[in-house]
Formats: structure tokens, C-alpha cells, sequence
């Protein structure tokens, strides 16, 4: 990757993670025309903090070169499918609680473990990626062409999860800084949507991993359970004549809950599509 003037500290960071998830494993950053500043420097050392794996390997006024060292035995892709359900359940759980407790520290806990997510996320989109190319890491890797697209969605809807927690947490913080008080019955709505929707989220990654369809399918069907709350939610919002930002910040709360228990959805979906077994082609 060439450094000039044209080259921002987004694009720069884009063009690292554009290569690191197209599958190569060495990467160097170049300035033809001048040093390395102290500021570059660092701006590239913040944006590769996202790539698990990649590690800077070699330094010198005007190049700087990373390396993936990561082998994918050391952590395969199901374990990082099963590590980002597993963090993104805890971001769920937390930021509700925080809303529901008015905990800012532990809202503030749920804003800042995204990156984490954000860099499991990278980390298996480059694998199924890497793995679609090539039928030996497959092999390796234990999946199919087939398993790698389902694989994709799911790990795009877990990472969609903790967005959607985070904007929880963002919201609770707002409820405090703003001294607005949700009412006990409104609180009521969503704590019982927020069960129904992590219930949805546990089971549909449970589904995934057994290949359970029968399960899948009751995921699908109790997520309608979380939109049918959220109309509900909606016209004591209004006959409860809360103000206007705690009604807008509520609001952002259950969407986000709905959203949740979508993606949910999306992932028994995929449960049920690998369940069922391949043709043999001749």
C-alpha cells in the first residue's frame, strides 16, 4: 500500500482491512516520497489493532510490514463463531441490565467490548473467505463451500447483535445523564422482550451448532413474540404521554431489542438450511 497525500487515515485503515479479509498474509505500507511521520506511524498501529493475527514484523523510515502469524488450527472457525456468541450474549445481557439498573460503568463496559467483537468478526470473515478459495484449508478447516456462505451470515448477524447492545447501552446512558425515569410498567415490556429475544439468540446459535432444525424453527417462530411486545410497547408509550426524549430513547431501546431477536431469526434460519442434506451431484 503506497502513502501519499491523497491517502487519509480512513482510507488507510480500509485498504489494511480490505487486504487482511482478501487473504493476504503479508502487508506493507510504503511512503515514496517521505518518511514515516511519528503520527502515521501510530495511525497504522491503531488500525491494525482490529486484525487478530496481524503483527508488525519488520521497520524502517518508510516502510512499515505486517504479518499474519495467526494458523487456523490455533483458533477454527467454529471456535470463533462459538467466542462471538459468547461475547455478544454477555453485551446483551449487560447493557439491559444497565438500563434497567441505571449503571453507567456497566453501560460504558458494553460500548467498549465491541471492538472486541468487531476484531472476531474480521478474524472469521477472513477465514471463510480464505477457505472458499481453497479446497485444502477447507479440508482443514472441516466445512464446506456450503457451510462457508451460511457461516458468513451468522457471524454478520452476531456482530449486528452487539451493534444493536451497544445502541442499548447508549440509551441507558442517556436515561441517566438526562434524569429520565422509565415507568416500572414500560420497564416490564421490555425486560420481557429482551428474555424472549435472548432466548432467541442462545438457541439459534444452540440450533446452528446441532443442526437442529425442529429447534431453529421454534427460534423463528418466538422472535414474532418480540414484535407483538413492541406494539404493545408502543401504545403505552403514548398513553402514558412520556417526554418526548424519554419516549424517543424507549423507543430506540425496543428496536434494537426487535432487531436482536431478528437476527436471531436469521441465524436458525441458517440452522435449518445446513440441516438439511445435500444432493449428489454426478
Amino acid at each position: 500500500i503506497e502513502l501519499d497525500d491523497s491517502v487519509g487515515p480512513g482510507l488507510l485503515e480500509r485498504l489494511v482491512i480490505s487486504n487482511y479479509l482478501a487473504g493476504y498474509n503479508v502487508i506493507k505500507i510504503v511512503s515514496k516520497d517521505r518518511p514515516l511521520s511519528l503520527a502515521q506511524r501510530e495511525m497504522v498501529r491503531n488500525g491494525i489493532r482490529k486484525l487478530i493475527g496481524l503483527e508488525l514484523v519488520e521497520e524502517t523510515s518508510r516502510e512499515l510490514v505486517f504479518q499474519v502469524l495467526l494458523e487456523y488450527s490455533d483458533l477454527p472457525i467454529d471456535k470463533v463463531i462459538r467466542r462471538i456468541h459468547v461475547r455478544t450474549l454477555s453485551m446483551q445481557s449487560d447493557a439491559f441490565n444497565a438500563l434497567k439498573n441505571r449503571d453507567l460503568d456497566m453501560a460504558k463496559g458494553v460500548i467498549d467490548r465491541d471492538n472486541e467483537v468487531d476484531r472476531l468478526y474480521l478474524l472469521a470473515v477472513k477465514q471463510l473467505k480464505d477457505a472458499v478459495r481453497n479446497i485444502y484449508l477447507r479440508r482443514r478447516m472441516h466445512v464446506s463451500p456450503r457451510d462457508c456462505l451460511g457461516y458468513r451470515v451468522v457471524v454478520k448477524s452476531l456482530e449486528r447483535i452487539a451493534d444493536h447492545s451497544v445502541n442499548i447501552a447508549v440509551n441507558a446512558v442517556k436515561l441517566v445523564k438526562e434524569n429520565i425515569v422509565v415507568p416500572e410498567e414500560i420497564l416490564e415490556v421490555l425486560e420481557r422482550a429482551n428474555e424472549l429475544a435472548t432466548n432467541v439468540h442462545k438457541r439459534s446459535v444452540h440450533s446452528l451448532f446441532k443442526r437442529d432444525v425442529k429447534m431453529a424453527d421454534e427460534c423463528i417462530e418466538e422472535a414474532r413474540g418480540v414484535w407483538e411486545l413492541e406494539e404493545n410497547l408502543v401504545k403505552r408509550i403514548f398513553e402514558l404521554n412520556l417526554p418526548l426524549n424519554g419516549a424517543l430513547y424507549t423507543k430506540s431501546v425496543m428496536e434494537s431489542i426487535k432487531r436482536i431477536a431478528g437476527y436471531g431469526a436469521d441465524i436458525a434460519e441458517i440452522a435449518i438450511n445446513l440441516g438439511v442434506g445435500e444432493p449428489e451431484w454426478k
